[in-house]
């Protein structure tokens, strides 16, 4: 199994956000408070910065990138906390510097201020235009979660590419467990491959709670569910999609692993839906076999094993004369 991996760029992100906010809190305190106040408060923003900066190095932050696209969606996801966290502070800093010079003093009466249209009109145009550019930043990503290899966010084609997938599979959520049914890729390609999701062949391997694939593999999913909502989450990947009653959610991912591993690796498949009293039941697990030879080696033993359970007991007078 694989650990975790550090990545350096969120410590270099997080660390000047931690120290500038321990320093505003730290430099109010000091102006208001008592000194046990004061030390209460410094041992508390003290060890919150001590976690924060601590938290990419014990795997508290985002986990490992297990998918070609999640490098992507975590530059999007900091990006999107750079922009946030950059107006937190510049707001909060305003609204302190405002409490600290503009304090009501004894003997004189506050003015009254109704509004600047100019204002108004400015926090309301560069935010919109900041979610506008988010908005088409992400969109070449967006199409490539959701259209198999295709690059151009113009269009997802959800019905074709269905022969560029090494791995077809379908996943069926229920209440409490996920149902796994695999096309067999020695099978010829479909040209309509959201129909296979209803219409499984005589071919297909079945498991539960487990999907296996290797490193570089073009994995096709199509998401369906038995009963009521359920999500399909996988943090690695960066993946998670909804499955909707009634509906065939097709969806992909190509798997990466560290260069060099040599064991399987097993990541969670969760349900991000609250999807009843059993919720916490609903886990399974992404196996990422070492490479493609290891994976056919599982398939071949998979379903022979499946063909064997199918197979009616050779008992009674025939099969003794056979044997």
């Amino acid at each position: 199994m694989t650990t975790q991996q550090i990545d350096l760029s969120e410590w270099t992100f997080w660390l000047p956000i931690a120290f500038t906010i321990s320093g505003i809190g730290l430099f109010i305190l000091s102006r208001f408070w008592t000194r046990a106040w004061f030390a209460t408060f410094t041992l508390t923003i003290a060890g919150v910065t001590a976690l924060t900066v601590a938290s990419p190095f014990v795997g508290w932050w985002l986990p490992a990138q297990g998918s070609s696209f999640s490098g992507e969606v975590d530059n999007l996801f900091l990006l999107i906390m750079f922009l946030t966290g950059l107006f937190f502070l510049l707001t909060e800093g305003l609204i302190l510097f405002i409490l600290w010079n503009h304090a009501p003093k004894p003997g004189t009466a506050p003015p009254h201020i109704h509004g600047d249209h100019r204002l108004e009109l400015i926090w309301t145009v560069v935010p919109g235009i900041l979610l506008a550019l988010i908005a088409v930043i992400q969109m070449p990503t967006w199409a490539r979660m959701k259209g198999l290899g295709n690059e151009s966010w113009l269009s997802a084609r959800y019905e074709s590419g269905g022969d560029k997938a090494d791995l077809l599979l379908t996943v069926q959520g229920r209440q409490w467990e996920w149902r796994v049914r695999y096309r067999d890729p020695s099978a010829p390609p479909l040209a309509r491959p959201l129909e296979w999701a209803t219409h499984p062949e005589a071919t297909d391997l079945h498991a539960v709670n487990e999907v296996h694939a290797y490193p570089g593999a073009k994995v096709r999913l199509l998401l369906r569910t038995q009963d009521v909502i359920h999500s399909f989450f996988v943090p690695e990947l960066r993946l998670k999609q909804d499955m909707l009653p009634g509906r065939t959610v097709p969806t992909w991912f190509i798997p990466t692993v560290p260069a060099g591993t040599s064991n399987e690796t097993r990541w969670e498949i969760a349900c991000a839906e609250l999807c009843g009293g059993n919720h916490y039941r609903m886990r399974g697990h992404l196996v990422i076999h070492p490479d493609k030879a290891s994976f056919e080696t599982w398939y071949s033993t998979a379903a022979r094993e499946q063909s064997r359970r199918s197979r009616p007991p050779e008992t009674g007078p025939l099969a003794r004369k056979t044997n």
